[in-house]
């Protein structure tokens, strides 16, 4: 990595959870210690902060993760963006609406978009640039030629959740804590199984309680699960419920929280579906939420099913 390389977030409210799980990912890369990286949380911040880094570092990557609600504020600020500097950065996209629409993303200004999973995509990404490298055979992106024409290079394997952390602990990013990827059910209007796979890949048991462990050392006392739908954890498949597993999980970071900790488990960010609300997996929530004080929310969509 040269040092006049850095990467500036746009580390908004409402996509911080993408960018705490691909710094978490950075940190793991010793090449990439050196990498400084800018988090302005709003557009009132991301100016200064791109004239800052625009003065100490010869090469400047912008990255952006949104949603399909925020396309239209994210195509005016990038024509902000080209309009005062013009390519004068590299301008990446990734997240929900770039996967599903990387055309018209690459439309609004991008340099490159970012399809699917992140984390060993921008790891490779960086690693290229940084050393002046063609980065457009990286997997897992799409892009305009030199001619305008779209080119993707295809989606990698699915990532193993136990490789990478859920948040960035060097950097002081900490969040909800994700427990498991992937959806087998395959709704049409929903992304996950798009951006994710049909098969449910969940963070091992000691795994969480080790990032847990890590929060508790910084007196960050509420676990907030990310999950797709809470009460699939540990299954195979995802249709069915694995109730030794779900409690396996809860004994261990109720075990590290102590009576102060508080568990969300089903509530947001996390989801559960209806289906999965049975007698095991309801028993199991009485019994944590009750018998040992903590606080386990559980709902489907925006309907409170249980307090």
């Amino acid at each position: 990595m040269i040092k006049d390389t850095t990467l500036v977030l746009y580390y908004t409210k409402d996509n911080k959870c993408s960018f705490r799980a691909l710094v978490g990912a950075l940190e793991t890369e010793e090449s990439l210690d050196d990498l400084k990286i800018y988090f302005p949380g709003n557009e009132r911040e991301l100016f200064p902060e791109l004239e800052k880094a625009e003065r100490k570092h010869e090469i400047i990557i912008l990255g952006f993760s949104f949603f399909t609600a925020q396309l239209r504020d994210t195509g005016i600020l990038i024509n902000k963006i080209r309009e005062k500097y013009g390519r004068r950065f590299i301008l990446i996209a990734g997240g929900a609406q770039p996967t599903g629409d990387p055309r018209s993303t690459l439309g609004l200004g991008f340099d490159l978009v970012v399809t699917g999973e992140g984390e060993e995509t921008l790891i490779q990404l960086l690693k290229k640039i940084g050393r002046g490298e063609d980065y457009t055979n990286t997997r897992g992106i799409a892009f305009l030629d030199d001619r305008g024409e779209f080119r993707s290079t295809g989606r990698r394997p699915w990532i193993d959740l136990n490789r990478y952390p859920p948040f960035a602990v060097r950097h002081k990013k900490f969040g909800f804590l994700e427990i498991t990827r992937g959806c087998p059910f395959a709704c049409c209007f929903c992304q996950t199984p798009h951006i994710l796979g049909g098969h449910l890949r969940h963070r091992s048991v000691e795994n969480i309680c080790e990032y847990v462990s890590v929060m508790k050392g910084r007196n960050l006392l509420d676990f907030r699960a990310i999950t797709p739908n809470a009460f699939s954890y540990g299954s195979p498949d995802g249709k069915k419920t694995a109730p030794a597993r779900i409690e396996e999980l809860l004994t261990g970071v109720k075990k590290i929280l102590g009576p102060q900790g508080r568990i969300y488990f089903g509530s947001f960010p996390s989801e559960v579906r209806p289906e999965h609300v049975t007698g095991d997996t309801v028993g199991l929530v009485r019994k944590y939420a009750v018998n040992d004080n903590l606080v386990i929310g559980v709902q489907s969509g925006s309907q409170r099913v249980l307090d």
